[in-house]
C-alpha cells in the first residue's frame, strides 16, 4: 500500500495532471476529499501553492481537525508540477521579471489567470463547492503570490488568504506598490487574511512582513478581517504547516 493510500483512510487524496492553455504548461493537481465526502454537499475549497511539498502534511492535519470539528469539512487542492517545481514556482509566483536570474520569472499574472479561469472552474465542475468560501494559502514565494491574488480584489475568487513567511523582498519589495494600487481602487475589502512569520527567520524578512501587516491594518479597509501571528522560535522551514493550519482555522470560521 502506498503512503498516499495510508494517508487518509477515510478520505481520498489523488493526483492528476492539468494542461493550462493560458500558461502553456502542465500542472500536477493534488485533491483531498474529506472523510464522509458527499457529492450532495457544498464544501469550502482550499487552494494550496507548492502542492508537491505541502499537500500530504496539510491533508493529514485537515483530516484530524475535521474529526475534531476545529474546521468544517472542506476540499483541499494542492497546485504542483510534474517536473522542475523549484524553477517553475519562480516563474509563476513572482509578478515582475528579474534579469538577475537565469531562469524565467515574473509570470504571476498568467498563473493568476490560470487559477481563476481554468483551474477553479474545472474543480467546480467536478465537485459541489461553496463558491463563497475559497481560501488561498502559500509559503515563501507562494506567500508572495498569495498577496498578488489578494491585490487583484475584487477580481479574485477567494474569500480568504493565508500568506506565510511571504517573500516580500522580491524585486525591491514591489508588492508594496501593488498594495498602494489596491488602496487607490477599493475602500471595502471583505476578506479574511491570516499573515504569519517565524521568529527565527532573517530580521529583514520579519521586518518587511510586519510592515505589510501594519500597512494593511492602517488602511482600515471596510470588511477586512486581519490576523497576524509571530511564531517565536520558528525558522523559515518550520513555519508553513502551523501557519497554514492556524490560517485555515481563522479563515474558515469567520
Amino acid at each position: 500500500m502506498s503512503c498516499r493510500q495510508e494517508l487518509v483512510p477515510e478520505g481520498t487524496l489523488k493526483q492528476e495532471n492539468f494542461s493550462s492553455m493560458i500558461v502553456g504548461d502542465d500542472y500536477r493537481i493534488h485533491t483531498f476529499l474529506p472523510p464522509n465526502y458527499s457529492p450532495d454537499q457544498a464544501y469550502p475549497t482550499i487552494y494550496l501553492l507548492d502542492g508537491d511539498w505541502f499537500t500530504e502534511d496539510v491533508a493529514k492535519e485537515m483530516e484530524r481537525m475535521i474529526h475534531e470539528k476545529t474546521i468544517p469539512s472542506c476540499i483541499l487542492i494542492g497546485i504542483g508540477y510534474p517536473e522542475n517545481a523549484g524553477l517553475k514556482r519562480f516563474r509563476d509566483y513572482t509578478f515582475s521579471a528579474d534579469s538577475e536570474y537565469s531562469f524565467q520569472t515574473g509570470e504571476a499574472h498568467a498563473f493568476y489567470t490560470f487559477v481563476e479561469e481554468e483551474l477553479i472552474p474545472w474543480i467546480d465542475q467536478q465537485y459541489l463547492t461553496d463558491t463563497t468560501k475559497r481560501v488561498l494559502m502559500g509559503h515563501s514565494l507562494g506567500g508572495l503570490n498569495t498577496y498578488y491574488h489578494l491585490f487583484q480584489f475584487p477580481q479574485t475568487s477567494f474569500s480568504g488568504f493565508v500568506p506565510v513567511s511571504a517573500s516580500l523582498w522580491w524585486k525591491d519589495t514591489q508588492a508594496f506598490a501593488l498594495e498602494e494600487e489596491l488602496k487607490s481602487r477599493v475602500a471595502e475589502l471583505p476578506v479574511q487574511v491570516y499573515m504569519a512569520i517565524g521568529g527565527d527567520e532573517p530580521p529583514s524578512m520579519t521586518a518587511i512582513n510586519e510592515e505589510m501587516v501594519e500597512r494593511m491594518d492602517s488602511r482600515q479597509y471596510s470588511g477586512l478581517e486581519l490576523e497576524y501571528i509571530f511564531y517565536k522560535g520558528a525558522s523559515h522551514s518550520q513555519v508553513p504547516l502551523q501557519g497554514f493550519m492556524d490560517g485555515l482555522t481563522f479563515t474558515l470560521n469567520h
